[in-house]
């Protein structure tokens, strides 16, 4: 290694001629002598990021003024500290080696500038062997835990391990150099980059929890992960194939925003278990547990039902799921046709205990005058099939196959659906393919029903009716007075029907005699029940106009649906909404039954009635003195509530109505109630 001394003399012309300049002014004193300057130690080898350390003694017979320590790289200046000098002594400093991106090992000039008062300077030259830090290891620390990235070549280094899907922390070196110097990486989030020094956490991300490594080059500050997550709701996307996947448990109704996909207001979201607004999914499916993906190569967000971790499978008692693989049926459209791959098998909705629901599109998810395609109940396999021993059918349009000719005057292999000769699926119409186990998997029935956009003059509006729990199905919808709806997947023999909301029909239709506008439908399949309330547009529950339009909702003991052992009582928000069957006409008509032990149907209590209507569900704006109409008050009178006249009883078994007329507006009702 070589040394030069060199002695700096400075004229200072300016400052010298300035002095003179002036004659009253002190003359500067100035000398072209700088100090002794011995080096007595200092690092011939450093590490960037770390420091050349040195000690210097400084003898001058003038007084001492500062002792600098310079590094360059090549020409430029990197680096530089000063320390004052008044004394003659020995001075110890450290000047730091920047550790820059990209600079290779080399050699750096040192610089020590020592300087008296007079300005008299002494420079000494040295060579420093500069290297970059390439250690063994890395530790990357996170909040949670602490982990190791190996070094896998120069300056490179991976960290394989389980990791969540997100995951920030800050890496640093071991001890390095005799000083014991440990260098610090972290994030500089102005730059959006790995920053020597700093510790502020990295934020590395991945497209799915689990196994995945994180990368960091110490010489070019490369790093990686920051692939843009994809999440539902507040849950990361796991990556898989051509999309993006979560298991989890969904509410029926619930919505789930999508982030972290360009677009996704344009893709299409299986009917069956979604509606897409923009870019957030709304559940149409029961509540249950639910394998959601995104598929970017089709532009199709579709789910699959789930049980303990994995696909879901028919079970005895009716739950879980059935599959469907084959020919000329694929979703969003044929394009993406299952055939006979297990791995793209189409998951039926469940809509209820025993019954499980596919839509689709003739010409586009399905064929139109040739189909090919069979039922399994084992979750993405040839597992549980439904061949013609256990699979019936009365559909008109398609048949199926037992493995002889069959009438078409062809053979389909057992189980494989079919369409009936002179039959066809409608270009653009849509279909509900149902497939029914509640008498049992060795008992399935089929059914195939044509889906309606709007209910023609005469014929059924069919309705869509979707779990929300293992014993609700709901539905919300716009009902026309006078049209008749059917609900789909659902046989209603026995069942309990708010008949002053529908009439149950004899072809099980029911029919509308309400005015027109939306309602909410709610079946109870444990009991067998059907509820019918109106709301408004946003769903929410109906007011009472000034006009007297809207709804009213009765509260009261002695006045119930379906019978008396569910009397509304005045319970905060569990008010029944009346019938408005013209507008600002409302009516419930129904039996007198007893207080215990009634029937179905039997809306007022024969010996007991004390009950009033509120403009909202709950307390707030109410009846006030209404009118009672001629012969009203012979069987009931105004006391602040409605209630029986004095001395009377509603003859048991007998059907009464009762109607309140607010075309006066809602504050000048009109209360009748006679016998029919």
């Amino acid at each position: 290694m070589k040394m030069k001394d060199t002695l700096k003399y400075f004229a200072l012309a300016a400052l010298i001629a300035g002095a003179a300049a002036c004659a009253d002014d002190d003359e500067l004193e100035t000398t072209d002598a700088g100090p002794v300057m011995t080096v007595v130690s200092y690092s011939e080898n450093a590490i960037m990021g770390d420091s050349v350390r040195f000690e210097v003694t400084l003898e001058d017979p003038i007084a001492l003024s500062t002792l600098k320590g310079e590094l360059y790289y090549d020409e430029d200046k990197v680096s530089d500290v000063e320390i004052r000098t008044k004394t003659n002594g020995t001075y110890k400093g450290a000047v730091a080696v920047p550790l820059l991106q990209n600079t290779p090992d080399g050699v750096a000039t040192f610089r020590l500038l020592g300087q008296n008062i007079r300005f008299g300077l002494t420079t000494k030259e040295l060579e420093v062997a500069v290297a970059r830090p390439n250690p063994e290891y890395l530790t990357f620390v996170t909040e949670e835990k602490e982990y190791r990235a190996e070094r896998t070549e120069d300056y490179t280094y991976e960290l394989t391990a389980e990791l969540p899907q997100a995951v920030s922390g800050y890496f640093e070196t071991p001890a390095l150099g005799e000083a014991g110097t440990v260098l610090t990486f972290g994030w500089d989030s102005a730059e959006k980059a790995l920053a020597f020094g700093a510790t502020d956490p990295i934020p590395y991300t991945s497209l799915g929890a689990g196994e995945w490594t994180i990368t960091v080059n110490l010489k070019t500050f490369e790093t990686a992960p920051f692939l843009v997550p994809v999440k539902l709701g507040d849950t990361y996307m796991e990556a898989v194939g051509d999309g993006y996947a979560l298991v989890a448990d969904m509410t029926n109704g619930s919505t789930y925003a999508v982030e972290g996909i360009d677009g996704i207001g344009e893709y299409t979201a299986d009917a069956d278990y979604f509606t897409l607004d923009g870019t957030t999914l709304k559940l149409a499916a029961p509540t249950g547990s639910y394998r959601t993906v995104v598929d970017t190569k089709n532009k199709f967000i579709y789910a699959e039902v789930w049980k303990d971790g994995a696909a879901a499978s028919l079970q005895s008692d009716g739950t879980g799921a059935v599959w469907i693989i084959g020919e000329k049926v694929g979703k969003p459209t044929l394009d993406n046709e299952v055939g006979w791959n297990t791995e793209k098998a189409l998951c039926m909705v469940p809509v209820e205990t025993g019954k499980f629901r596919i839509t689709l599109v003739a010409g586009t998810s399905v064929g139109t005058d040739a189909v090919n395609f069979k039922f399994y109940g084992g979750a993405h396999s040839w597992n549980d099939e439904f061949k013609h021993d256990r699979l019936t059918t009365t559909s008109d349009l398609v048949g199926i196959g037992t493995g002889e000719v069959d009438e078409t005057g062809e053979k389909h292999d057992d189980g494989n659906l079919y369409i009936r000769p002179g039959k066809a699926l409608e270009e653009g119409k849509t279909y509900l393919f149902t497939i029914d186990v509640t008498a049992g998997s060795d008992k399935a029935v089929l059914t195939v029903e044509e889906q309606s956009d709007a209910p023609a003059d005469d014929d059924p509006y069919l309705v869509e009716i979707e779990r929300v729990d293992e014993t609700t199905l709901a539905a919300t919808l716009n009902l026309v007075q006078g049209k008749k709806i059917r609900l789909a997947g659902i046989d209603l023999a026995g069942w309990w029907i708010d008949d002053n909301f529908l009439a149950s029909e004899a072809d099980g239709t029911l029919a509308v005699k309400v005015v027109d506008g939306k309602y909410r439908l709610t079946a109870k399949t444990d009991k067998k029940q059907v509820f019918v309330q109106p709301v408004d547009a946003d769903g929410s529950d109906p007011t009472v106009g000034d006009d007297g339009t809207g709804g009213i909702w009765l509260m009261g003991w002695g006045v119930g649906a379906p019978s008396q052992d569910y009397q509304f009582g005045f319970t905060e928000g569990a008010a029944y909404c009346m019938a408005e069957i013209s507008p600002a006409v409302y009516r419930l008509t129904g039996k007198a039954g007893p207080e215990k032990g009634s029937a179905a149907g039997d809306y007022f209590r024969y010996d007991y009635i004390s009950l009033k209507y509120f403009h909202q569900n709950g307390w707030g704006g109410e009846m006030k003195s209404p009118t009672l109409a001629s012969g009203t008050e012979k069987l009931l009178k105004d006391s602040g509530n409605l209630e029986l006249a004095d001395g009377v009883q509603l003859e048991e078994g007998a059907t009464y109505q009762l109607t309140i007329d607010l075309t006066a507006g809602k504050d000048q009702g009109v209360v009748s109630f006679v016998k029919l």
